[in-house]
């Protein structure tokens, strides 16, 4: 559905941090135990991640910059600059409005790195 279940991270601090994790878990309603921590090992995230969404029907589309506004109040995934440190931090947005920040502090993110959207692999599935 087009709601959002928020779920906070469990890991904190840098690449070891499980915040995408979180806003996975909160687009997709699941605990947090039952998504990996694809950005655990830095470089290969995206891989992981596809891996990951694949067998559940979905494929993750990132790209640099903020949300599209052509996809209006669509769930996404924001990353940017942590108000905690030098490394990003995972946020989720509707539209171009921060909608849930897993980390306990609220904080948000600085400036906008990257958006990632978990599109259904194939939408025309269940009319066939």
């Amino acid at each position: 559905g087009a709601a959002m279940i928020p779920v906070d991270q469990t890991i904190y601090g840098g690449e070891a941090g499980n915040c995408l994790a979180a806003c996975i878990a909160s687009l997709l309603h699941l605990e947090i135990e039952a998504v990996p921590n694809v950005c655990e090992g830095g470089e290969g995230w995206f891989e992981r991640l596809s891996t990951w969404l694949l067998p559940r029907g979905l494929v993750p589309l990132c790209f640099k910059g903020p949300p599209l506004p052509q996809l209006g109040a669509a769930l996404c995934i924001v990353s940017g600059a942590s108000p905690r440190g030098d490394f990003l931090h995972a946020t989720v947005w509707r539209g171009d409005a921060l909608v849930h920040d897993p980390h306990f502090s609220r904080d948000g993110i600085g400036e906008v790195a990257d958006t990632l959207y978990l599109i259904p692999l194939d939408p025309y599935q269940e009319t066939r």
